[in-house]
């Protein structure tokens, strides 16, 4: 198991087979046993916990010996249906299992009508969700419809904490830096931006000259939206916010159009600088007090800035600590929600999805 936030907390996901079970510690000297289950006090040397087969999170307690086994179901999809779908109340609209989530967090982009809809497993009535809010909320098995105000959105669930979350869509076609400090030297020549294939907010130049002076960025060639602040060589861009002043260099570049947050860093040389999401682990997810995050995989060096945002991408919080293979992260003042982690050391890039649940 691995340490959770609190004295004496522990935590696992684990698949377990009909049987019993005891807790122990670095050595086998100390065990702790139970009668009860799913939850219970455990005892120095007691009895074998009684557990049915299944996934499980595993929570317990070396200091209070109190135990609990939470039973994490999967599924083979997770979908949507109801009067505010296309398929109506006889189709289901397929999610996705969200690429910076783990296998119980789903994700779906649609156009959604005004009215009401559920989430359900397998295309069947037997496990569904619902609640009562818009748009986000915690639904429950076999809640109330969810009510819907039409638009295009991007839909967040969780088929583990019933967490779920609509956010409506600002997608640009095209982002680019302009200003006389820029590859064009020009306010009316953008240097266009590539998007991330995997956050559609998020865009990348992945290295080119700047000279002393002004940028901006800007969507659609045009000054609709743009983005800009007086922080150098990291910001948060506002709407129409005032140039950005550069320092000459070769910069890789990045920024986010949802949160806004721009950074001029080491030039990105390859595919590999964006790292996958798959190449770290958030635990425990959901998480309460503490954020693991177990970067063993990649080698991410130097200053690490952990930058937290919301479903909506407002940055939440921000902290630099030394680059480890493990890291912790205090997320004990954030409210239950979805969250990404934006993870940066100036030449490595990596996001991750986590859930919070009180």
């Amino acid at each position: 198991m691995t340490s959770a936030s609190g004295v004496g907390n522990w935590t696992a996901t684990v698949v377990l087979v009909d049987g019993g079970l005891n807790f122990v510690g670095d050595t086998t000297a100390a065990s702790w046993g139970g009668t009860d289950f799913p939850s219970g006090t455990a005892t120095l040397g007691g009895p074998a916990i009684p557990i049915p087969a299944g996934r499980y999170l595993v929570n317990f307690n070396s200091v209070t010996l109190a135990y609990s086994f939470e039973a994490v179901e999967y599924y083979n999809v997770v979908g949507i249906i109801g009067s505010a779908t296309a398929g109506g109340w006889d189709t289901d609209t397929d999610m996705q299992l969200n690429p910076l989530g783990d296998s119980t967090d789903w994700k779906l982009r649609t156009v959604l009508l005004d009215g009401e809809l559920k989430f359900r497993a397998d295309h069947d009535w037997g496990v569904n969700w619902g609640g009562p809010d818009f748009p986000n909320g915690v639904a429950e098995r076999d809640g109330p419809n969810i009510p819907v105000t039409a638009g295009e959105y991007n839909i967040y669930f969780s088929s583990f904490t019933g967490q779920y979350a609509f956010v409506k869509l600002q997608v640009f076609s095209t982002v680019g830096v302009v200003g006389t400090a820029s590859p064009s030297g020009s306010w009316d020549i953008d240097t266009p931006m590539n998007k991330d294939p995997n956050d559609e907010n998020n865009w990348i130049l992945p290295s080119a000259n700047f000279t002393d002076g002004p940028v901006k960025f800007r969507a659609e060639g045009a000054w609709t939206f743009n983005w800009g602040a007086l922080d150098f060589p990291t910001g948060i861009g506002t709407q129409d916010g005032p140039n950005i002043p550069v320092v000459a260099g070769t910069y890789g570049v990045t920024i986010n159009t949802n949160s806004g947050e721009y950074a001029f860093g080491d030039p990105i040389t390859s595919t590999t600088d964006l790292l996958s999401p798959a190449s770290i682990k958030a635990y425990p997810n959901p998480a309460n007090e503490v954020l693991n995050l177990d970067l063993s995989a990649v080698d991410m060096k130097g200053q690490v800035t952990l930058n937290i945002y919301d479903i909506n991408g407002k940055l939440l919080q921000s902290t630099v600590q030394p680059g480890d293979s493990l890291m912790k992260v205090n997320v004990a003042t954030l409210p239950s929600g979805f969250y990404t982690i934006n993870i940066s050391n100036g030449h490595y890039i990596v996001g991750k999805k986590f859930n919070i649940l009180r």
